[in-house]
């Protein structure tokens, strides 16, 4: 697809501001170039690209499937849309882009859900609980 992408780029306006970047193992440069972060799966399960974005900082713009609205709370750390709805998406990110303080507070908001429910310290207080709870019931 990437040719294909390339190509409608070229052909409109709007795909002047469009960078294609290569994957790789450590996102966090892009992460901190970028103002929003926008997902537009059909499919997903629990998607860890998105934890990363939030714990950068970005408002997240995304599909609400899979396991995507256990991540992102809508109108609190991010804005969702329905599947293959190009328009909404394309809404969501433009309301974001145009409202700083908007786009500021649902970074941080997505930023603190990571730090709370997320973190290395979260996940090792929820397995403890997990034990604990277990070993009680024996």
């Amino acid at each position: 697809e990437e040719a294909v992408l390339k190509q409608w780029a070229a052909a409109h306006a709007a795909g002047s501001r469009v960078d294609f970047v290569p994957g790789g193992l450590d996102m966090r440069e892009h992460y901190a170039a970028a103002r929003i972060f926008a997902l537009s799966s059909v499919r997903e399960g629990q998607p860890n690209v998105i934890l990363e974005a939030m714990a950068c900082g970005l408002p997240v713009v995304a599909t609400g499937v899979g396991g995507i609205p256990r991540l992102v709370e809508q109108e609190v750390s991010g804005l969702l849309s329905p599947a293959a709805d190009a328009e909404s998406m394309a809404r969501h990110c433009c309301r974001l882009l145009d409202d700083s303080a908007l786009c500021d507070g649902m970074g941080l908001a997505g930023r603190r859900r990571v730090e709370q429910d997320f973190s290395f310290t979260a996940m090792v207080s929820a397995h403890e609980k997990i034990f604990s709870s277990l070993n009680s019931a024996t």
